[in-house]
């Protein structure tokens, strides 16, 4: 068959040619925010799957056959075994403002419970 150009930068199949393209803007760039997002994306999926290859031994074969097959609290369960569940602020009623205790006072928290023990 001959080159037959079926269109500016395509061949007669109607593909583009070797080095064209049909965007002639080009790829958008992308902003520094859109590079930091895909990047933070990018290492929390990491972070989950060495914390998912770090507890899968210690987790219940169980567990694991029923959250393959789709059961959802059992995923669920899985999910807070690997990530830990998520924090929780406390609502102080008369302020109606959330409390976060920081890192200092939940280890102060610790340390009194482990006393207890």
């Amino acid at each position: 068959m001959s080159e037959e150009i079926t269109g500016n930068n395509r061949d007669y199949q109607g593909k583009f040619k070797p080095g064209e393209s049909g965007n002639l803007k080009g790829r958008p760039i992308e902003t520094k925010e859109e590079k930091d997002i895909r990047k933070a994306s990018r290492e929390l999926v990491q972070d989950y799957k060495d914390k998912l290859a770090e507890a899968l031994p210690k987790i219940s074969p169980a567990l694991i056959r029923k959250a393959t097959t789709g059961d959802i609290p059992a995923i669920k369960e899985l999910n807070d075994r690997v990530m830990g569940r998520p924090v929780t602020p406390v609502v102080i009623a008369d302020a109606g403002q959330s409390f976060m205790p920081s890192e200092e006072e939940k280890e102060k928290v610790r340390k009194a419970l482990e006393e207890l023990e």
